[in-house]
């Protein structure tokens, strides 16, 4: 055996002291100075702006959801939820109004197919001849769109139940088929005699 590796066997490790007084160097340790409320950084508080009602009121009369009106203002949907109370108003009143709109444009559109309609279609036809000129044609075909069956029973049905709900009720011994098509016909005669004559 080596003296060098006699002389690591042989030695003993040493250990390091252990400190003395280890609390009483803990407590005079220089304390970390706490954040006072004057330097704490928090959230600004929103306030709400009347160009911000006015752009949430323009964006539910448009149709936007809430999380789109939020982003249309430039705030987060949950500060939108904070401050609900103050948004509902202008959001009641615009979807009210959108709904009113539409309501006008759907029974505009459901009469229109009650009563058959007619769309003019433009077109224009390029045609290229054998010495190269060239000619365009315009063309104006009208389009005639027949009534509807299932809208004019619906549209009646509804605006006046009192003479047409009977059709759709089944009598206590069954339905009367023969009896309900027969007049279900004489009904759809009367209605295209009024409108002819019209």
């Amino acid at each position: 055996m080596s003296p060098a590796k006699k002389n690591l066997e042989t030695t003993p490790l040493k250990k390091s002291p252990k400190p003395k007084n280890l609390r009483k160097q803990i407590k005079n340790q220089p304390n970390k100075k706490k954040p006072t409320s004057a330097s704490k950084k928090g959230r600004t508080r929103y306030e709400v702006s009347e160009e911000h009602l006015e752009t949430a009121y323009i964006g539910a009369k448009k149709g936007l959801n809430e999380r789109e009106i939020a982003k249309a203002i430039g705030i987060s949907y949950s500060t939108l939820r904070r401050n609900l109370e103050q948004f509902r108003v202008p959001i009641k009143k615009g979807r009210s109004e959108s709904d009113d709109l539409n309501c006008e444009k759907v029974e505009s559109s459901m009469l229109k197919k009650c009563l058959g309609y007619e769309v003019t279609e433009k077109s224009t036809d390029r045609r290229v001849s054998e010495t190269g000129k060239v000619f365009i044609s315009k063309k104006e075909t009208v389009r005639h769109y027949q009534p509807s069956d299932t809208m004019i029973m619906f549209y009646l049905v509804n605006r006046n139940p009192k003479r047409w709900q009977s059709i759709n009720k089944q009598p206590e011994g069954g339905i009367d088929s023969k009896g309900m098509i027969q007049q279900w016909f004489e009904s759809m005669d009367k209605l295209n005699s009024d409108t002819n004559n019209k």
